[in-house]
């Protein structure tokens, strides 16, 4: 899916982000970090409903958007608002990798 502003050629288009669903998994954090287990909880930072809009591709963190999240999303953000297609491409056979079978 290519987005409105590659499709329309519109310099003035946003991208929204949306919290939808917040999950965390305490049998995960038991069985792979058992030393923080009584430490952890699910992440206080966003609500869901949550809406934050990104005027340009190089644009810079949302308002009350945090920076470790930021750092995690913002290429692909900017390379969704570009027209980048999100869907992988299919992995080439072994051999055409490089690779011996």
């Amino acid at each position: 899916m290519r987005s409105r502003l590659a499709a329309e050629g519109d310099s003035t288009a946003k991208a929204r982000i949306a919290v939808i669903k917040r999950a965390f998994h305490k049998d995960v954090t038991d069985k792979c970090f058992p030393h923080l287990s009584a430490e952890t909880r699910i992440c206080p930072a966003f609500e869901g409903g949550q809406t934050f809009e990104i005027g340009s591709p190089s644009g810079s963190r949302p308002e009350g958007f945090r920076d470790w999240a930021w750092a995690d999303i913002r290429k692909v953000v900017a390379l969704t608002m570009m027209g980048a297609n999100s869907t992988p491409a299919p992995s080439p056979p072994a051999a055409a990798a490089g690779f011996d079978r």
